[in-house]
């Protein structure tokens, strides 16, 4: 048995997950599902990389992939995005011009998202985002965020991005797409307030995902491939800056000295940042058939770890 269904709050009708999204008045309309350990929300889809008709692909790209492991064998348990829906007619109106879906993980944990609409493909110009104008806990605007249950991305009364994390399985993620560039000078205040066994990863990728660069943060180092390029003093306001160019296969520049890029892509244009360790499992040749015993301590939560952000500058570099 899966304890944690046992901390389930259903808010609304939860069968309006089987029914297939409508339009009413060109206006979407909201499935409401309020969630235990996956209330994950895409806060701001519009600068996602994706037209909304991919939005499934989408998911994936900002993140909606669970840890490989089960809580409970069942058969055709797809990875991923299961069952996508919006809401039908007669159900309640949303109260924002958001798009709202709902839909299961690996077909164990029911999600939703809200989508600002009308959805971006792309983004224009520098970015400078100091979060003094968002509301605490209010939506971030202009960055896309996963959040579990037990993983939670937010604004606090200071007006900074709190990234906070105890599960041991899963992790916050808040990516801001920035205006594709070969090469691009990105630049952030950070705290380490409290951290736990897994680091901290600030990647910087291209459209599909790609890491040109992933620099780790943990016990006071910060690596990049293997390598210390930095270090931090936990509990201290520290000043993140980074120079990524694509050209070529790639390098990166860091306190004045230059490294070879983690991997060669076309161009950047997404800032990442995580609580957890990057991951690629499940994938397309993992079997989804084969029994496995259920996820060890799953439902214990670990030493919450925080990660506090603020005054986040991106601007293409390609003339200095």
């Amino acid at each position: 048995m899966d304890l944690r269904r046992k901390r389930l709050t259903i808010g609304q009708r939860i069968d309006c997950i089987k029914r297939a999204p409508v339009l009413i008045g060109g206006k979407p309309y909201v499935a409401i599902v309020v969630v235990g350990r996956g209330d994950g929300v895409v806060d701001s889809f519009s600068v996602g990389t994706h037209p909304v008709a991919n939005l499934v692909q989408s998911f994936y790209s900002f993140g909606l992939d669970k840890s490989f492991g089960s809580r409970a064998d069942a058969e055709n348990k797809d990875f991923g995005p299961c069952y996508v829906r919006g809401i039908t007619e007669g159900e309640q109106n949303p109260n924002d011009s958001c798009a709202w879906l709902t839909y299961s993980v690996n077909k164990e944990d029911i999600w939703v998202s809200r989508i600002q609409l009308p959805a971006r493909t792309c983004w224009q110009g520098p970015v400078g985002d100091d979060f003094a104008q968002t509301a605490p806990s209010a939506p971030i605007k202009n960055w896309n965020i996963y959040r579990p249950k037990w993983a939670d991305v937010y604004i606090d009364e200071a007006h900074q991005l709190c990234m906070v994390d105890s599960d041991r399985y899963d992790y916050a993620r808040a990516i801001r797409v920035f205006e594709a560039t070969k090469r691009v000078k990105i630049a952030f205040d950070y705290m380490v307030q409290a951290e736990n066994d897994d680091p901290f990863e600030v990647d910087v990728t291209d459209r599909h995902g790609d890491r040109a660069v992933s620099f780790s943060f943990h016990r006071g180092e910060i690596r990049m491939g293997g390598e210390v390029v930095g270090h931090y003093r936990p509990q201290t306001w520290e000043h993140f800056s980074v120079t990524v160019s694509a050209l070529g296969t790639g390098t990166y520049i860091i306190g004045g000295t230059q490294y070879a890029n983690l991997h060669a892509v076309e161009a950047v244009e997404r800032l990442s940042l995580r609580t957890g360790k990057w991951r690629n499992l499940p994938n397309r040749h993992t079997p989804n058939q084969d029994k496995c015993p259920p996820l060890d301590g799953c439902d214990e939560a670990t030493d919450a770890a925080k990660y506090l952000i603020k005054d986040v500058k991106i601007v293409s570099a390609l003339v200095e």
